[in-house]
C-alpha cells in the first residue's frame, strides 16, 4: 500500500510501498467519482522520480490541465487539519498498469477503507454557496441527494467500510458525517440505518446486501460484482471478459452455502422488474402480529385477504413490507399495487399493470382495462402473482356504473352483488386488500374470516418504531408519554419523530409540553370527523399542527405548496402541475425542490413514481384544508387549483385521451370543491364540460350527462346568454341525453342551441351546422327518416361553402348520416354507393384502422346484408372485428360488429352460431348500458328473432313481450321500432295458433306504419 505524505497540507510526496500492514501509519482516505481524463494518476505523480519539491510544482502545473488536482489539494489540506500526515487516493496510489498490483489492490481495498482513520467523501457536484454549511442549512441537500457519488458501484464499500465517513462539498465545506446524515443517506440508498451506524455487515442477508448495489453502475460490468468483494469478505481473481452473470455466480460460490442457496443471479433487479409497488421499503418497519397473520393466511388456500383498520394505523405499510418479503422469498413472482380508493384510481392502477406486462390493446381509449388485466391474471401460464388493492373502502368502486349500488342492494333486500367474482381468479395468485371498512373488506374477500383487524400499535412496537425513527437515544419514559399522547398511531408517531428530528433544540419533552399547552389549536373536537376513531383523528391533527407551525415559520413558500397539494386528489399528484404554480408576485420566487424537500422531510407528502408524482395521507390533506377554511385561505387556493386543472385538462380530442386519463382524478377533485368566485366558477364549468366529453367517450353516459348539465347551469348564470360556451354546454348535454336514449329531451336541448347559434353565429356557421347534424341524427333515432333526410340535404348545401378544412369532417359526418337514412328507407344501392365514397375518403385521411374508418366499414357491411350480399357482409365484418379486437376499440363498437355478424349467420342458416353471439352481445350490453338502453332493446329483438327461427316460439314470445313493453315505455306507441315489435309479436302469436289476437295486433301495426310513412 502506497500513501501520499504531506507536511504542510499543501505539498505531498508518494511514499514507497508499505509491505507489512503493521507498519502502515494512520492515514485519511479519499472517496470520489472519476472524471474522464481529469484524474491525477500514478504516472503523473511518479513521473521521472522527481524530488518532493519538483513533484509539488509539477502537480500545481497540472491544475491548468486536470480538475482532479482539486481533490488532491483538498485531501492534503483536510488531512493536515485533522492531524494526519498521510492520505490515500486510488487514482495516484495504485499503479494500474501492473495487473497483479491492481488485482491485489482491489481485493484489499475494503480493508484499506476500513482501517483508515477517516474517509473524506469529495462531492464535486455539490456546491455550498454560503460561508457555512452544516446539517441545518438545506441549500446543498438536494444536490447531495442527487449526487453521482451515490450511483457508482465502488463507492458502496467506501460508504460502509470506514469507521468515520465525512462528506465535503466541491469547495471543501464540511456537510456532515455518515451518522449525522444517515437518515438522508438511507432515503437515497435504501441501506438500513443500522448498517450506516456501523453494524457488522454479516448481520444483513446476502440478497439484502446485493440489493444495496442493484441501482449502482460501474464502467465495466464485471466491476458491479468485484466492487462487492469487501462487502461479503471474499477474494476473487479478476476476469474482465467473463461478464456480469459469471462474475456473480463466482461471488455466490465463495459465499458460504447457508447464505448463498436462496440467491438467484437475477434477484438484484427483481424489485424494479417484477413489481409496481410505488413505495420504498420502510427501513424502520416494526414486525407485527398482523404481518405474521397475513403470511399464515396467504400460505393456505385462501386467495383474498383484507387488512382492516382506521386510516394511519399502518395497513398500507404492512402490505408494502409483505410485498417486499414475498419478492425476497419467491423471485419468480409478480407483485402489483393498485390504489382502489376511486374508480379512476382503480383503472389507473390496472392500466399501469397492463402497460408493464405489455398486454395488447391497453393503450386504446375504448379498452376495458380492468377486464384485460383480470384475464391476464387469471391465465396461470403467466405465473404467480400478488395483487394489492390499497384503500378499497367503497365496494361501489368495483361495481359497474350501470349496476345497482351496494346501498340499493341492501335497502331493497335483493341478493348482494358477487364481488369476489369481479376480482381475478387464479389458484396461484393472491389478493391483499387494505380497507377502512370492515363491511367492504368482507364483501370483497367473500369471507369474514379472511379479514385481519389492524389496530394501533402496542407499547412494545410503538417504542421500537420511535427507536428506529429518532436520531438520538430515546428515553423510555418520555417515549411512553409520547406514545400515549399520540394514541399509538404509527402515522402520528412517524410525523412527530420527523418534526422533532428536524427542529433545532426540539426534544420529546418539549414536544409534549407544546401539545399539552394547546391540543386543540387547529380545531375543536366537533370539527373533526368523530363518527369513528375520533382519538386517532385528533392525534394526527395535533401532530400536523406542530409540524405545520414549524413549516409556516421556516418556509412560507413550502406552506403555499402544501396548501395547493391538499386540493389535488391525494394520490398521483403530478409534479408538472405544481412547479411555478403556487407563488404570487408579492411572495417572490420559490425554490420548488427545496419546498418539496421541506414537505417530504416533515412527512406531509410522499414521493412516488421516481419523483414525478406525490401522495398525501388523507387525514393530513383533510386537516390542511380544514386549517385553510378556518383561516380564510381555502377559497383563494380553490381558485388557484381550478385554474391549474382547467389549463391542463384538455378539450375533447382523441389524441389527448391519455392526458385526460391521467388528470381526471384531479379534475374530479376540482369539481368536488365548488369555488365561489366568478372567475373560479367559470374555470370550474370549463373543467366540467371537458370532463363530460371524456366520460362520454368512456361510455359512462350518466356521468357525462351530469357533468355537462353542471357546466351548463353554471355558465348560464355567469355568462352572457349569447356566449358560445353556453352553446357548447347545450350540445354536450344533448349528446349525453341522446346516448342515454332520452331522445325527446335531447331534441329540446339541441333546438335551444340551434336557435341561439343562428341568432349569434349565423345560420351557416360550422358550429350551427354541427348542431343541425345532431338534430338530424336524433330524428333518425326516432324513426323520422324523411325529416332527417331533408335536414341533412340542407346541411350539405351550406357546408359546401364553409367546410373547407382538410378532411371536411362535418361534410363526411353528414354524408355518413345520410347513408344511414338511405338504408333505413330501403335505398340500399344508394346507401352502399355513398358509403364506398365515404370509406375511400376516410381511409385516405385517417388510415384504414382508425375507429372512424372502421365505423364506416361497419355501415357498409350492414348495407351489404340488406342487399343480400351476405358473404361480402360477413367478410367485411370479420375484417372489422379483427381490427377492433387487435387494437382494442371501444367495447360498444365490438358488440355492434358481433351483433351484425350474428344476424348474417342467422340469414345463412347458421342458427347455433347466431344464438351464441346474440346471447353474448345481450349479456354484455345489458351489463354495460343497462336494461333500458336502446342498444339493449336491439339485442333483445335480435335474440327473439333467433329463437323464432329456431322454432323456440315460447322463448321468443317471452322476449318479444318484454321488448314491446320497453319500447312502448321508452319510444311511444307510434315509433317504427315499437310497430315492428308489435308486428313480430303478432306473427309469433299466429304461429302459436292465437289467430284472433294476432289479426288485431297485425292490423294495428299495419295502420300505424302507414300513418308514419305518410308523415
Amino acid at each position: 500500500m502506497r500513501l501520499l505524505e504531506t507536511i504542510d497540507g499543501r505539498s505531498y510526496n508518494l511514499t514507497s510501498d508499505f509491505v507489512q500492514t503493521s507498519r502502515i501509519p494512520p492515514y485519511a482516505i479519499l472517496s470520489h467519482t472519476w472524471e474522464d481524463n481529469q484524474e491525477i494518476t500514478f504516472d503523473d505523480i511518479n513521473e521521472d522520480k522527481r524530488g518532493r519539491y519538483r513533484r509539488w510544482v509539477a502537480s500545481v502545473r497540472l491544475l491548468q490541465r486536470k480538475s482532479g488536482y482539486d481533490k488532491l489539494r483538498f485531501c492534503a489540506k483536510q488531512a493536515n487539519r485533522d492531524g494526519l500526515r498521510y492520505f490515500w487516493v486510488d487514482t495516484c496510489c495504485i499503479n494500474k498498469s501492473d495487473p497483479q498490483e491492481l488485482e491485489t489492490a482491489i481485493n484489499s481495498m475494503f480493508c484499506w477503507y476500513k482501517n483508515a482513520s477517516k474517509c473524506y467523501v469529495y462531492l464535486s457536484d455539490v456546491t455550498v454557496e454560503r460561508p457555512s454549511g452544516g446539517t441545518q442549512d438545506p441549500t446543498w441537500q438536494l444536490a447531495f441527494m442527487k449526487s453521482r457519488w451515490f450511483t457508482r458501484g465502488w463507492t458502496l464499500q467506501e460508504l460502509l467500510a470506514p469507521a468515520v465517513v465525512e462528506f465535503f462539498s466541491k469547495e471543501g465545506k464540511y456537510l456532515g458525517n455518515r451518522l449525522e446524515l444517515k437518515e438522508v443517506i438511507h432515503d437515497i440508498t435504501n441501506i438500513p440505518t443500522a448498517a450506516l451506524s456501523g453494524a457488522p455487515l454479516e448481520e444483513f442477508g446476502v440478497d439484502e446486501r446485493l440489493a444495496w448495489a442493484s441501482t449502482r453502475q460501474t464502467t465495466y460490468e464485471e466491476d458491479e460484482i468485484y466492487s462487492l468483494l469487501g462487502i461479503f469478505d471474499v477474494r476473487l481473481p479478476f476476469i474482465y471478459t467473463e461478464g456480469y452473470d459469471k462474475a456473480l455466480r463466482r461471488l455466490l460460490n465463495e459465499i458460504d452455502d447457508l447464505r448463498a442457496t436462496s440467491v438467484n443471479p437475477d434477484k438484484i433487479k427483481l424489485f424494479a422488474e417484477r413489481s409496481t409497488v410505488p413505495f420504498r421499503r420502510d427501513k424502520d418497519f416494526v414486525y407485527c402480529d398482523s404481518l405474521a397473520t397475513l403470511h399464515r393466511i396467504c400460505a393456505g388456500p385462501v386467495r383474498c385477504v383484507a387488512l382492516v383498520g382506521f386510516g394511519g394505523v399502518g395497513k398500507s405499510q404492512i402490505a408494502i413490507e409483505y410485498a417486499y418479503q414475498v419478492l425476497d422469498d419467491t423471485p419468480a413472482i409478480w407483485v402489483f399495487w393498485v390504489h382502489a380508493e376511486t374508480k379512476e384510481r382503480l383503472r389507473e392502477g390496472y392500466l399501469q399493470i397492463a402497460k408493464k406486462m405489455n398486454i395488447a390493446g391497453c393503450d386504446n381509449p375504448g379498452a376495458n382495462i380492468v377486464q384485460l388485466v383480470n384475464r391476464w391474471l387469471s391465465n396461470e401460464a403467466n405465473g404467480k402473482w400478488v395483487l394489492v388493492l390499497d384503500s378499497a373502502d367503497d365496494v361501489n368502486v368495483f361495481l359497474d356504473d350501470t349496476s345497482t349500488s351496494y346501498a340499493t342492494y341492501k335497502s331493497e333486500s335483493l341478493h348482494k352483488p358477487n364481488l369476489p367474482s369481479i376480482l381475478p381468479e387464479s389458484t396461484i395468485g393472491s389478493i391483499i386488500i387494505t380497507s377502512r371498512s370492515h363491511e367492504a373488506a368482507c364483501m370483497l374477500t367473500g369471507n369474514e374470516s379472511s379479514t385481519i383487524e389492524v389496530h394501533a400499535m402496542n407499547d412494545r412496537d410503538a417504542f421500537a418504531l420511535l427507536q428506529n425513527k429518532f436520531t438520538f437515544p430515546v428515553d423510555r419514559d418520555e417515549a411512553r408519554a409520547l406514545i400515549n399522547t399520540l394514541d399509538h398511531m404509527p402515522l402520528a408517531l412517524t410525523q412527530a419523530a420527523a418534526f422533532i428530528n428536524r427542529t433545532p433544540r426540539m426534544s420529546i419533552a418539549r414536544y409534549l409540553e407544546e401539545v399539552s399547552r394547546d391540543p386543540t389549536r387547529l380545531m375543536d373536537s366537533e370539527q373533526v370527523d368523530i363518527r369513528r376513531d375520533a382519538a386517532a383523528s385528533s392525534s394526527i391533527t395535533m401532530t400536523w399542527q406542530l409540524s405545520f407551525d414549524y413549516l409556516r415559520g421556516r418556509s412560507p413558500s413550502a406552506t403555499r405548496l402544501l396548501f395547493l397539494m391538499s386540493l389535488f386528489d391525494r394520490q398521483g399528484i403530478p409534479k408538472a402541475l405544481l412547479e411555478d404554480k403556487y407563488t404570487a408576485h408579492e411572495h417572490g420566487l420559490s425554490d420548488f425542490d427545496h419546498d418539496l424537500y421541506m414537505l417530504t422531510s416533515l412527512c406531509f407528502v410522499k414521493t412516488v413514481e421516481g419523483g414525478r408524482e406525490f401522495e398525501m395521507h388523507g387525514l393530513v390533506q383533510f386537516t390542511t384544508k380544514r386549517w385553510m377554511e378556518l383561516n380564510g385561505e381555502l377559497e383563494k387556493w380553490k381558485s388557484v387549483y381550478v385554474g391549474i386543472i382547467n389549463k391542463h385538462f384538455p378539450e375533447g380530442r382523441p389524441e389527448k385521451w391519455a392526458v385526460c386519463e391521467n388528470l381526471f382524478p384531479h379534475a374530479q377533485a376540482a369539481l368536488n370543491n365548488h369555488p365561489f368566485g366568478a372567475d373560479a366558477l367559470e374555470a370550474w364549468a370549463s373543467i366540467s364540460w371537458k370532463a363530460a366529453w371524456y366520460m362520454g367517450e368512456r361510455g359512462e353516459f350518466s356521468k357525462a350527462y351530469k357533468l355537462a348539465l353542471d357546466s351548463l347551469e353554471v355558465r348560464e348564470v355567469l355568462l352572457d346568454p349569447e356566449d358560445p360556451e353556453i352553446f357548447d354546454s347545450l350540445n354536450s348535454v344533448g349528446v349525453a341525453l341522446s346516448r342515454l336514449g332520452r331522445y325527446k329531451e335531447a331534441k329540446g336541448i339541441y333546438q335551444r342551441a340551434i336557435i341561439a347559434q343562428e341568432r349569434v353565429l349565423g345560420v351557416d356557421h360550422l358550429d350551427t351546422l354541427t348542431s343541425m347534424l345532431n338534430i338530424a341524427q336524433l330524428s333518425g333515432s326516432q324513426g323520422q327518416w324523411k325529416n332527417s333526410e331533408a335536414l341533412l340535404q340542407q346541411i350539405l348545401g351550406m357546408a359546401s361553402k364553409k367546410d373547407t378544412e382538410p378532411g371536411r369532417s362535418l361534410t363526411l359526418s353528414t354524408l355518413t348520416t345520410l347513408a344511414n337514412v338511405h338504408r333505413n328507407l330501403g335505398r340500399y344501392k344508394e346507401a352502399a354507393d355513398l358509403e364506398i365514397r365515404i370509406l375511400q375518403s376516410r381511409e385516405s385521411d385517417l388510415g384504414s384502422e382508425h375507429p372512424t374508418t372502421v365505423a364506416v366499414k361497419g355501415n357498409l357491411a350492414y348495407t351489404y346484408r340488406h342487399l343480400g350480399r351476405l358473404q361480402e357482409a360477413e367478410d367485411l365484418n370479420l375484417q372489422i372485428l379483427s381490427t377492433q379486437e387487435t387494437h382494442h376499440h371501444a367495447e360498444t363498437e365490438i358488440l355492434t360488429t358481433k351483433a351484425h355478424l350474428a344476424s348474417i349467420y342467422l340469414l345463412q342458416g347458421r342458427t347455433a352460431l347466431a344464438e351464441t353471439l346474440h346471447l353474448e352481445v345481450l349479456t354484455a350490453t345489458q351489463a354495460r348500458l343497462g336494461p333500458d338502453h336502446p342498444d339493449t332493446l336491439h339485442a333483445i329483438a335480435n335474440l327473439a328473432r333467433t329463437y323464432q327461427t329456431q322454432g323456440r316460439l315460447h322463448e321468443a314470445l317471452a322476449l318479444q313481450l318484454q321488448l314491446l313493453d320497453l319500447r312502448i315505455k321508452l319510444l311511444g306507441n307510434e315509433h317504427p321500432a315499437t310497430l315492428d315489435a308489435q308486428a313480430c309479436l303478432a306473427k309469433m302469436h299466429e304461429s302459436l295458433a292465437r289467430s284472433e289476437k294476432s289479426k288485431a295486433l297485425l292490423t294495428n301495426g299495419s295502420n300505424g306504419r302507414r300513418d308514419v310513412e305518410a308523415i
